[in-house]
């Protein structure tokens, strides 16, 4: 059994591994990088460290919006890399057992299947989770690299 925490993407729950997670903070001003992807949002100073802030909605194709008061940055830690994952909400955190992950299934070119662990149900709604470490591996380290 381990603990996640549920954020929002538009009408879209997904959740992260709450042990990937140092904090949840609102979205304060971040400073574009030139020279990064469209998704990455610039760097974050969160008390004196800065962090790349990855938008989730550009990441996973979709449209951005501008944020919200509800927005929040899901700032990860893997192995030493600090990342910010830019969420519509973070809403709650659950118990899930593992017996209940069900692989990802394959959506075809085109479709960000890296970025995902795998799928729960949760009271009839299909819950993808985060695989926040290959986030991290791929598009993170590549953000603060170029920021240097």
């Amino acid at each position: 059994m381990s603990q996640y925490i549920i954020f929002e993407l538009g009408e879209e729950k997904y959740a992260v591994e709450v042990l990937t997670v140092k904090s949840i903070e609102p979205l304060v001003r971040t400073t574009p990088v030139p020279g990064t992807k469209e998704f990455v949002k610039g760097l974050m100073n969160l008390r004196g460290e800065f962090v790349p802030v990855i938008d989730a909605r550009q990441l996973l194709g979709m449209e951005a919006i501008e944020p919200t008061k509800e927005s929040r940055v899901i700032v990860a830690d893997i192995d030493g890399v600090v990342c910010g994952l830019l969420v519509d909400s973070a809403t709650t955190v659950i118990d899930i057992s593992d017996e209940s992950i069900q692989s990802t299934p394959q959506m075809g070119e085109g479709a960000h299947n890296d970025y995902l662990s795998g799928v729960i149900n949760l009271d009839g709604s299909v819950i993808a989770i985060f695989n926040v470490g290959e986030i991290v591996k791929q598009e993170a380290t590549e953000a603060t690299e170029v920021a240097i």
